[in-house]
């Protein structure tokens, strides 16, 4: 709750936007330790956000 790491959810959702729009050939991809819910799905987003272990994350940074 003390954490100015967590950004309400119309930030995730404006910045994804914001990227689908200006950015269209780059992939985004989301992890987090929670699942985040998103209004609508975004063609360049891939949310992994609750599903990853922080292995298979370093794995993702790696590549």
């Amino acid at each position: 709750i003390t954490s100015t790491k967590i950004w309400p959810l119309e930030n995730y959702e404006q910045l994804f936007e914001l990227l689908e729009r200006h950015l269209k050939k780059i992939k985004v991809v989301l992890v987090g330790p929670r699942e985040i819910t998103l209004s609508q799905s975004y063609s360049n987003l891939i949310n992994l956000s609750g599903k990853t272990t922080l292995s298979e994350l370093q794995t993702l940074l790696y590549y």
